[in-house]
């Protein structure tokens, strides 16, 4: 967007990244819900009957729901192939009728259509997005490509499951009614301890991984990584753990909270867990480490909004920043909706200085080298 260009008649390079967070509109009773398959069949664990008990749930909670196309597909065990799985998934998100979509469930195969998507085309029809597991990676991919805030959490079939009233109200109080109250008090073990702020990312860790070296893993540095694992043995933790710190993650990083561990919790006497590995690949690292079991597999889980601002002291673990826009309407000003805004930092080649500047995505490159020369003769840098 802004080239290696000659400001104020200094040789200037100019780099940008996009911090401000597009956010979706809060959902509402009676509102549509979109629900796609974008990993997992039906078939292939035979979860018809989840299937229609989460329908029937979410009807009876006074919720219109609309599936995609190909919600009962099943190409080798996924939800269609990858190229049904993007068209299911886009026509989702061009629906101005559609409030909110949840994914159908989670899996192996939700990273296959990522490449298909028009970010573009999202970025015109933010909405809430939620899933979890597999859908990490469809969680981490949207909001580093748009900026969307998107959501981990509970997936449709939860909600034909025997906690389905406790999931639903976890659901509805972040969705509707403001509160994140279970993810903010629940009761959390210090591993090591400080103060930090920075972005939630993550959740799940094995589908982390499958982003690594690819366009749509978010921005790492001074974020704040959760993780939670399903089907990882001890041995998996250690691989998988190695790998963050070779790849050089714990040195961007700015704390961890973990998760709920399913094969590695379920028989709690089991030696070492999680917390335990994670503490022997960060030991030379200062950054607070916290576990909990507000998030994972085979429990209620809680919402965590992936890119939403986040605050770790000690053992409290607070979000800081909107999550939603709770009015229903986007910030304007005299010219334009803005959705997004950059960082631009200038960096003058004879000077090595730098100069932070924050300004709206359809600023044009005159207007922005106005701002620059102006700066430069009121000598701000």
């Amino acid at each position: 967007m802004f080239p290696h260009t000659i400001l104020g008649g200094m040789d200037c390079i100019i780099e940008k990244e996009r911090i401000w967070i597009m956010l979706a509109n809060r959902l509402n009773y009676g509102d549509t819900i979109g629900v796609v398959g974008v990993s997992n069949s039906l078939a292939l664990n035979n979860r018809f009957d989840d299937f229609k008990k989460a329908e029937k749930f979410l009807i009876t909670k006074g919720f219109k729901i609309k599936f995609g196309k190909y919600i009962k597909e099943d190409y080798y065990g996924s939800c269609g192939t990858r190229e049904q799985k993007a068209e299911d998934f886009m026509n989702m998100f061009k629906d101005d009728d559609v409030k909110a979509i949840i994914c159908l469930e989670g899996g192996e195969t939700c990273n296959t259509f990522i490449d298909l998507l028009d970010y573009e085309e999202i970025k015109k029809h933010p909405k809430i997005l939620l899933g979890y597991s597999d859908i990490t990676v469809l969680l981490q991919a949207i909001y580093k490509k748009t900026g969307l805030i998107t959501f981990s959490g509970p997936d449709f079939l939860s909600f034909g499951l025997d906690y389905a009233e406790e999931q639903y109200k976890v659901f509805i109080d972040a969705f509707i009614n403001q509160k994140l109250d279970r993810f903010n008090n629940g009761t959390k073990q210090l591993i090591k301890n400080g103060t930090v702020e920075g972005k939630i990312i993550g959740t799940n860790l094995a589908c982390m991984m499958y982003l690594l070296g690819t366009e749509f893993l978010p921005n790492m540095e001074s974020n704040i990584l959760f993780i939670e694992s399903y089907r990882t043995s001890i041995n998996e933790c250690q691989r998988r753990f190695a790998h963050l710190k070779q790849y050089g993650i714990f040195d961007k990083i700015k704390g961890i909270v973990i998760g709920y561990n399913y094969d590695l919790q379920k028989d709690e006497s089991k030696y070492p867990q999680m917390e335990d590995i994670i503490l022997e690949y960060t030991k030379e690292y200062n950054f607070p480490i916290i576990k909990c079991n507000d998030f994972g597999h085979k429990i209620v889980n809680s919402v965590i909004p992936i890119g939403a601002d986040i605050k770790i002291d000690n053992d409290k673990v607070e979000i800081i920043g909107k999550i939603l826009n709770w009015e229903n309407w986007y910030i304007h000003n005299k010219h334009s909706t803005i959705k997004s805004v950059y960082y631009v930092v200038v960096s003058y080649t004879q000077t090595d200085k730098k100069q932070l500047f924050i300004i709206n995505e359809h600023i044009t490159l005159n207007v922005f080298q106005y701002y620059i020369e102006k700066a430069l003769k009121n000598k701000k840098f």
